[in-house]
């Protein structure tokens, strides 16, 4: 078993975990043995996540579920394959969740001509539509749901008490970015 870097109480990020870039901030929250991952990134990322949380001493069979901060590819390509791998349920915006639904490539960003990406956006089912007010239960752990749209029109970000998750930011001079706790 790996010894748990946690970020926070409660909170493993991924990369963090691993000691390099896997993909995307993926988030695990967890209490006890209940957790759930806040997006996925790259369908190619997926087995080694899924692995990774396997040596963490995590329960496979205890993930509660997959959290989509948006659609686009780099966050959610994966979806498809970890629910399989993980047998979860996704939550998502309704918007998000049409576009992951019907596979759409073009406003997930999986296919841009002009930079020549054409990558594969898997369908994916979403059980778990969420929105502004919504609140994920995990155990203790409550993750109230914001709606935060700027960088895509279903963004969404996760409060658990005094911290804040989310996927892409969009800052005020209009850079889009995102905050690593763990990296300053």
């Amino acid at each position: 078993m790996l010894e748990r870097k946690l970020i926070f109480p409660n909170v493993i990020e991924l990369n963090f975990q691993a000691g390099h870039i896997i993909g995307c901030n993926v988030y695990l929250i967890h209490d006890q043995d209940q957790w759930l991952l806040i997006d996925i990134g790259y369908q190619e990322s997926v087995e080694e996540i899924v692995e990774l949380i396997r040596e963490l001493d995590f329960p496979l069979q205890k993930c509660q579920m997959l959290v989509a901060t948006h659609a686009d590819v780099d966050h959610g390509q994966g979806f498809a394959l970890a629910k399989q791998m993980l047998r979860t349920r996704l939550a998502a915006h309704p918007k998000a969740a049409k576009l992951l639904e019907t596979g759409d490539k073009l406003q997930t960003f999986a296919e841009i001509e002009a930079q020549n990406i054409f990558l594969e956006m898997p369908i994916v089912t979403t059980e778990i539509p969420i929105d502004e007010g919504s609140v994920i239960e995990l155990g203790q752990i409550r993750l109230e749901v914001w709606s935060t749209p700027g960088h895509a029109d279903s963004q969404l970000a996760f409060r658990m008490g005094n911290l804040l998750f989310s996927g892409d930011n969009i800052y005020r001079d209009g850079c889009v970015g995102a905050i690593d706790a763990h990296h300053g």
